[in-house]
């Protein structure tokens, strides 16, 4: 299980920093299309980053450490558990480091929607983990590995299965960077509208290596299978939401200072448009 956790981060950093290093590559053949001056400073106030960010934040540490999940659990059966559990989950820590090291593509990849993106992503982490310790809190699913036994100490932890956060997190962070690869690293190198055969492989792979996390979970009892399913489908819908978002606003900002956004292509969400400050 060591090996599969090394194998995973060092693959995610190896993609990441073969996208990045190759945007850069580049950048240089296009001089002037890629501005690398921070952001303005209402940047941190707008875009969302008040609801969607923000308060997420501050909720999810709240709640998070401040609120026990529920004794008994809600809409799941007292008798879920019983399985053995010896160790080897993928450590959480390396979850959030394998979402900096994906954000750090987005950011440093030479995009001028690196800004944007950049905040989106943050914003789908955030959120994803706010639903995820809601979920956990209210319903106070069982572990496979709850100790069933009359009068046994189970930690509160063993309370928290539903959903998987493993899960949530995991697809939150492959989901946005596949999306912006698609948009905004990948389309450089591919005729408009095609899918090319290393495109496949790449999404493929990350694909892959965000299913193992999961799988890990259901595989190791630390989840049940629901737990997984869910938690994937939650966090890659908030990515979704955010990426959606902050590509519309990007596109905006570039209309209003009446740039052409050069030939993308990818999700079909050309004429989308949000406008307005949150």
């Amino acid at each position: 299980m060591a090996s599969r956790r090394r194998l995973s981060s060092l693959g995610l950093v190896a993609l990441v920093a073969v996208l990045t290093s190759a945007r850069v590559a580049a950048a240089e053949d296009y001089p002037g299309q890629f501005d690398w001056k921070g952001p303005e400073s209402s940047y941190w106030w707008d875009g969302g980053v008040i609801p969607f960010l923000y308060i997420p934040i501050a909720l999810n540490l709240g709640y998070r450490f401040l609120r026990p999940p529920r004794p008994r659990p809600l809409l799941f059966s007292t008798l879920e558990g019983g399985r053995s559990y010896t160790g080897g989950q993928y450590p959480v820590v390396l979850l959030y480091v394998d979402a900096v090291v994906a954000g750090g593509a987005i950011l440093f990849a030479g995009d001028d929607s690196r800004w944007h993106h950049t905040k989106g992503f943050v914003q789908g982490i955030a959120m994803t983990s706010l639903l995820t310790a809601l979920a956990k809190g209210t319903f106070g699913r069982q572990r496979p590995m709850f100790d069933l036994a009359i009068g046994a100490d189970n930690p509160h932890d063993s309370r928290r299965s539903f959903w998987s956060g493993h899960s949530s997190v995991t697809l939150a962070t492959a989901t946005y960077l596949g999306l912006y690869a698609r948009q905004h690293l990948f389309d450089r190198w591919r005729p408009g509208g095609t899918w090319p055969w290393w495109e496949i492989v790449s999404y493929t792979a990350l694909a892959a290596g965000a299913a193992a996390i999961p799988y890990s979970q259901y595989a190791l009892n630390r989840h049940h299978a629901s737990d997984v399913i869910i938690g994937s489908l939650v966090g890659a819908t908030v990515a979704v939401f955010t990426y959606v978002l902050q590509e519309a606003s990007y596109r905006a900002a570039r209309d209003d200072l009446a740039e052409p956004v050069a030939g993308r292509t990818g999700l079909g969400m050309r004429s989308l448009m949000f406008r307005g400050a949150w």
